[in-house]
């Protein structure tokens, strides 16, 4: 009988060890994704949730794992080839940034010395790049990423988005209305009137006088628009319970926005043709927060629960 009890301990033993658990819905993993970037028409990434790094190679049909960091909640992302980028993260205490040389393959993990998370990552050549975070904080890389200084802003709100047109131009906007433009390459900031004492949290400039802003005023949605330079900027107030999460133009005329419903956690997708003047309005099923256009058709984007939408007409499914 003690035999038996033991050979029976043994077979019990030896299922529960082999005994695996495998992911299966929603695939490839069911972790918030935050933002995605592709270089091309197949190749991307997108990153979230408990250092969530996806891969694709074949535009999005399939995704794969690309890290086993857990670090903590990743942000945004930002490749400026199918070799270099950078990630976004924080731990819930500190921001970090990490870097791949090799497409994701490994990444170089780097503490910015800023609490909490850091906003968008913008390339404005292979060199030089800028993010922006809490209290305020600009950090400028001249050399791809690897080491990182503080721009004095002049001022302490959060600082969540960047749109620099070439090395001298910049602006960043954040909490408060808050609009800080560079004409020399980040030496000196100037302060522009906003309009709103709302959140500011994405900008994109097409051209040195043509930009736009992405914002919210209580649970009211707003998209800036200037066209000259920022010297004045007209206000546009859209729905009630939506937030604009990123915007981006593939040229001076078709623009794109992503958002999502705060309430009943669907997405939102606006689109322009003639340069901002007017959007269209779609409203998709999952709550979104990124994406990443190659061209005028071809868009991905990321949100909960792990959701990946792809269009190939512009945005119309």
């Amino acid at each position: 009988m003690r035999t038996l009890k033991i050979s029976l301990l043994v077979f019990i033993l030896s299922i529960t060890i082999s005994a695996q658990w495998y992911w299966q819905n929603p695939l490839p993993q069911g972790h918030r994704l935050n933002d995605v970037d592709f270089v091309d028409q197949n190749t991307g990434w997108a990153v979230g949730e408990y250092g969530t790094i996806l891969r694709t190679d074949d535009g999005g049909n399939n995704w794969t794992a690309n890290s086993n960091l857990n670090l903590g909640n990743l942000g945004n992302i930002s490749f400026y080839d199918s070799n270099l980028g950078l990630i976004n993260g924080s731990d819930g205490y500190e921001g970090f940034i990490l870097k791949t040389t090799n497409g994701g393959t490994d990444w170089n993990v780097s503490y910015s010395g800023v609490m909490y998370g850091l906003g968008k990552i913008d390339f404005v050549t292979e060199d030089i790049v800028w993010t922006v975070g809490y209290g305020g904080i600009i950090l400028k890389s001249t050399d791809s990423g690897n080491n990182w200084i503080i721009i004095p802003s002049g001022t302490t709100r959060i600082l969540g988005g960047i749109s620099f047109i070439d090395e001298n131009i910049g602006t960043v906007v954040g909490s408060y209305g808050t609009i800080l433009k560079t004409t020399n390459g980040g030496n000196s900031w100037l302060s522009q009137t906003s309009g709103t004492t709302g959140d500011l949290h994405d900008v994109w400039f097409v051209n040195e006088n043509k930009g736009f802003i992405l914002g919210e005023s209580g649970t009211t949605p707003l998209i800036l628009r200037t066209t000259d330079a920022g010297i004045t900027w007209l206000v546009q107030s859209y729905g009630i319970g939506n937030s604009f999460s990123e915007i981006t133009f593939i040229d001076s005329s078709n623009g794109r926005i992503i958002g999502f419903n705060q309430y009943t956690d669907t997405g939102l997708f606006m689109k322009t043709t003639n340069g901002g003047i007017n959007w269209s309005f779609n409203t998709l099923p999952y709550e979104l927060r990124g994406f990443s256009f190659t061209d005028l058709n071809t868009g991905t984007a990321v949100g909960l629960y792990g959701k990946i939408l792809r269009t190939t007409n512009g945005g119309t499914n």
